[in-house]
């Protein structure tokens, strides 16, 4: 019966043969031939519009067939490039390493000569006499030479780094990724190191400064540049005092410096300058006569003519600014009304921008001390 139905019966109804274009015609088998005969018109414009949909379809088609030709060819060739920059990144990167491991040999020199140089500064704190001036300059000439291979170093290092940015390797595959990652945390070892050694150095400058303006006998001059600036900032409350470098009675006595407040303090805030004396922890403070017995000037020298603003005082066996220190320096003792501000700005006193305090400690007293020796 099924096959009777669907091939044979006269009477079974079915659909247009050009349902498949849009015809939506159905009926028996008579009823169909009768249709194609009469509508063929119509079926001829499914077919027209049928083709025209076709034709649009392929040729989008062909539109986008040829944009991925284009785009695989682009590819192809992208790839077959990269081989040859991957080559030419691996030999950089080898290049590259080379020259780290050769600056980590030069950081190595200069941690030894930097070592070198400090106990070279050791041993010339350890001396007296005229041959700390020659020491200080062999010291500065070899802290410049360090200066110079550091700053070599560093251009080194910056042009290595610049030549491997420049090269393209943001195209590197992923397999490269590791080694710049590895490379990355070298150079940035190496700059960490570089600049340790450029505080190690200016460290060691600063040493040498305040070897070279420590006096042995007691007697200080403390020159104060920009000194506008230096008050405003103590107006201001940035900077209120200044501490000058230390100084010494001897090359084994005691250690001692001055704290100025060029706005005042205590009873000369804002109207006088105030001078203070500071005794400070030395490295033989256990040889010393304590409390601390030397007779102390105090002044502000006059850039033109003696008119010199001084004053003097013995210290107070009672007070604990003189006793040894237990810190690293006393609490300072001097004087609040030591120079009236306006006296200073309008007198001799303040000339291109800087004044000159002067300390003097007597120490005639020490050369009858059995402790001082």
């Amino acid at each position: 019966m099924q096959q009777h139905h669907e091939s044979e019966c006269p009477n079974a109804v079915g659909a247009c043969p050009y349902s498949f274009i849009g015809c939506n015609f159905k009926g028996t088998k008579d009823e169909i031939l009768d249709h194609l005969a009469k509508e063929d018109k119509e079926h001829l414009k499914f077919a027209a519009k049928c083709c025209n949909e076709l034709r649009t379809k392929i040729i989008e088609l062909s539109r986008k067939f040829d944009s991925e030709a284009k785009r695989t060819g682009a590819l192809e060739q992208m790839v077959s490039g990269q081989a040859g920059e991957l080559e030419a990144i691996k030999l950089q990167c080898n290049e590259l390493r080379d020259a780290l491991n050769s600056l980590e040999r030069n950081m190595d020199e200069l941690k030894r000569s930097g070592q070198l140089t400090r106990e070279n500064l050791s041993q010339v704190q350890r001396r007296s006499g005229p041959t700390i001036a020659m020491e200080m300059d062999k010291l500065r000439e070899q802290a410049r030479l360090i200066d110079q291979k550091v700053a070599k170093l560093q251009r080194g290092s910056n042009v290595q780094v610049t030549q491997m940015t420049l090269s393209g390797a943001s195209s590197l595959p992923v397999a490269s990724a590791t080694s710049d990652t590895q490379t990355d945390k070298r150079i940035e070892k190496l700059e960490n190191q570089l600049a340790l050694q450029d505080v190690q150095i200016a460290e060691l400058n600063l040493k040498l400064q305040l070897l070279e303006a420590t006096s042995y006998d007691g007697k200080m001059i403390w020159k104060i540049d920009n000194f506008e600036k230096r008050r405003q900032d103590a107006i201001m409350g940035k900077s209120p005092s200044l501490y000058s470098p230390p100084f010494y009675t001897s090359r084994f006595g005691y250690k001692m410096c001055a704290r100025i407040y060029l706005n005042g303090d205590g009873q000369g805030k804002g109207t006088h300058i105030s001078l203070f004396f500071v005794v400070m922890k030395g490295e033989y403070d256990a040889l010393l006569e304590w409390p601390f017995p030397c007779k102390i000037t105090l002044k502000l020298l006059a850039q033109e003519g003696n008119a010199h603003i001084a004053e003097a005082f013995r210290p107070d066996p009672n007070s604990s600014s003189f006793r040894r220190p237990t810190s690293e320096m006393n609490i300072a003792s001097g004087v609040p009304l030591f120079a009236n501000q306006q006296k200073v700005m309008s007198g001799p006193y303040k000339k291109n921008n800087c004044i000159f305090v002067q300390v003097i400690v007597d120490t005639s007293i020490l050369a009858n001390s059995l402790h001082y020796g």
